[in-house]
């Protein structure tokens, strides 16, 4: 793995955390799973696009 796609992965699970935790802290827990499920969704999304968009330019 390379140096970029760890640097995105470690974004991606702190902005993760991050949100679970405030979610949590906040009291909001009724919708929690689906909202995480949608940003899991949506954060990978933009993971996928950033990868193909590195490794496109790379060639």
């Amino acid at each position: 793995m390379d140096l970029y796609t760890q640097m995105l992965l470690m974004m991606f699970a702190r902005d993760w955390y991050s949100y679970t935790a405030s979610t949590i802290r906040d009291g909001r827990n009724a919708d929690v799973r689906d909202m995480m499920k949608e940003r899991s969704r949506i954060c990978g999304d933009e993971f996928k696009r950033l990868q193909r968009d590195f490794y496109e330019l790379k060639e």
